[in-house]
């Protein structure tokens, strides 16, 4: 078997996890064409590609853990939030739920005092609680 392929007489195949590897590299170039130096968002994206919402979605976080795009800015509309997506590296973008949650749990964190229930038949009897 080593014999023929040192003579050339059989070619090495390609396993099938080298198989996915280079179908998924493909896919991930030709749907960076996609992203531009123009912000967009996923639906954008979406529409102009002809795929699903969810495989931008997956597509967009797998470009950017590779930092080949990043998330310049949100968008409100509806009362929802999106991510406008540009390409190249670059730091993601706040969006102020974020922000907001981040800040509660800053409150939360600190904690407020809180006067123990004292039940109203009883202070009536005996006075506030001391």
């Amino acid at each position: 078997m080593r014999q023929a392929f040192k003579l050339g007489l059989k070619r090495e195949v390609p396993s099938p996890r080298q198989l996915c590897r280079a179908e998924r590299d493909e896919s991930l170039r030709h749907f960076a064409s996609f992203l531009t130096d123009i912000p967009t968002t996923a639906d954008e994206i979406a529409a102009r590609s002809s795929m699903e919402k969810s495989e931008v979605d997956a597509l967009l976080m797998r470009l950017s853990k590779a930092r080949k795009c990043h998330i310049a800015d949100w968008v409100c509309s509806g009362g929802r939030e999106f991510a406008v997506w540009v390409a190249g590296a670059g730091r993601n973008a706040v969006n102020s739920y974020a922000k907001e949650r981040q800040h509660c749990d800053e409150t939360m964190a600190k904690g407020r005092p809180v006067a123990p229930f004292r039940d109203p038949l009883v202070s009536a009897f005996f006075g506030p609680a001391a």
